[in-house]
This record gives structure tokens, sequence and C-alpha cells, in this order.
């Protein structure tokens, strides 16, 4: 039984070890594009951004430990390409009809758009203060 547990044990660490290589910083971008990707089209749909934004908090933070476990060109291209991924969010922005029907526009309704777009910028550059550029 001890041998077993010691097995699995072994094959655990191995499996961590394969996670944090560079085939488990790239799989953390990528699931990273994913969430991204999601939260521009609920933000484009105009859809409540409660619950993403937790899931923007803790993607902050798992980028931020993986970042710190990066050396040298493995650091550059994460942060290179965390940063472009990141950068769709602006893209997004862009792309928001913020005024809504040209019929019903009224100033809250571009008050509200105009709020809810600097609330994205200021949450996207608090998620880049984590990078060094």
């Amino acid at each position: 039984m001890k041998k077993l547990l010691a097995v699995i044990l072994a094959v655990a660490l191995m499996v961590s070890l394969v996670a944090c290589s560079k085939g488990g910083w790239e799989a953390t971008l990528e699931e990273y594009e994913e969430f991204v990707d999601e939260y521009v089209a609920a933000m484009k749909a105009g859809d409540d951004l409660t619950e993403l934004d937790e899931k923007g908090e803790e993607w902050d933070e798992k980028l931020s430990e993986t970042l710190e476990t990066l050396e040298g060109e493995d650091k550059e291209k994460f942060e290179s390409e965390a940063a472009r991924i990141t950068m769709k969010v602006l893209g997004g922005l862009g792309d928001m009809d913020l005024g809504g029907d040209t019929d019903t526009d009224t100033d809250a309704d571009i008050d509200l758009g105009l709020d809810e777009l600097e609330d994205s910028l200021n949450e996207l550059e608090d998620s880049l203060d984590d990078f060094d550029f």
C-alpha cells in the first residue's frame, strides 16, 4: 500500500512539474484568451459582467503567479502574449454601441455607457499593472 501511495505521489508531482513547463504557461494563455473572448462577447451583448469580473480578478492572480515562475525568453513571450490578449478588451470596447437605439437615446443611456467604458478601462489598466513591459 505504501508503494502504491508513493507511486501516486510521484506521478502527481510529475504532472505538476509538466504543468509548470513551457506547455503549461502556453495552455494558461490559451485558457485566458478563451475567458477574454467570453468577456468581450458578454460586454458587447450588454450582459451583466459581475460574475465575469470576479473571474477576471482570479485570472489576474493566476497570470501573476504564472509570470513569477518564468524567466528569460519564456517570461518575455508570456508577457507579450498576455498583453496582446488583454488588448482584445479594448477592441471590444471600440465595437460597442454605447448609445443604444438611436430612437431612444437619452443622456442617461450615454452616461451609463461611458461609466461602463471607464470602469472597464480602469480594470484593464489594473490588470496591466501586473506586467513589466
